[in-house]
């Protein structure tokens, strides 16, 4: 199990976005809970849009597992609701 060290909380609206470069910076590991709203995400890279990404839906878990995923990671709200993303970050 990882030693989750930082947290934050982010606010997945109508424009892409990842996580805090400067909150997860030396880590690799993320325990990621969606409340609110569905999101759409993605982690190759690809900016996440509307149709384009996996489905994140209110009271799911993501558990990302490495740094290229963290890093990589984008999300955007999935109708005109916005979520907010929970995450704990750690090794």
């Amino acid at each position: 199990m990882a030693n989750f060290t930082q947290y934050e909380a982010i606010t997945v609206a109508d424009t892409a976005a990842g996580l805090t470069v400067a909150t997860i910076t030396g880590l690799n590991k993320a325990l990621i809970t969606c409340e609110g709203a569905a999101i759409r995400f993605t982690l190759n890279g690809t900016t996440a849009t509307g149709s384009v990404g996996h489905l994140l839906n209110p009271d799911d878990v993501l558990r990302l597992e490495d740094m290229r995923e963290l890093t990589a990671f984008s999300a955007i709200r999935n109708t005109g609701v916005s979520a907010t993303l929970r995450c704990s970050y750690g090794n």
